[in-house]
This record gives structure tokens, C-alpha cells and sequence, in this order.
């Protein structure tokens, strides 16, 4: 935790997006371990684009897309 790193991921129909990223807490279950982070340099548009993705998701397709665990 407090760990900070450079994360890229494609943001599906919107964008590639690199970002800093400082490890605000991790989980454990089962054979998975879960990270929770705190993009620190992500820009206003970056932001956007990945604020529009999530909002036009359910949270049942982002379930079965693998896009979100239920906690």
C-alpha cells in the first residue's frame, strides 16, 4: 500500500489510457488479489472518458463483462 506505479488499460470504444497510480489498499480472496487505486496524474479528458464508460454500464453487464466484482 502506498506504492505508487504507471497503469495503461483501453477504456472499450473510448480511449488507451496511462496513468500514475498510487495503491490505496489491496485485497485478498480465494486465488485473486483485488487493488483498490488513486489515479494521480489522469486528465480531464481521460477522466471523462472513463466517467461516460462507467455510467453507460448496469452494474449486471459490468458484472458479466468482468469489468466489476461485487464486493
Amino acid at each position: 500500500e502506498g506504492e505508487s506505479l504507471v497503469v495503461s488499460f483501453m477504456v472499450p470504444g473510448r480511449a488507451f489510457i496511462i496513468v500514475r497510480a498510487q495503491i490505496q489498499y489491496l485485497t485478498k480472496e480465494a486465488n485473486e488479489v483485488l487493488y483498490g487505486l488513486k489515479f494521480l496524474n489522469i486528465t480531464f479528458d481521460q477522466r471523462r472518458k472513463l466517467r461516460d464508460f462507467i455510467a453507460a454500464k448496469t452494474e449486471a453487464e459490468a458484472v458479466a463483462d468482468g469489468v466489476f466484482k461485487r464486493p
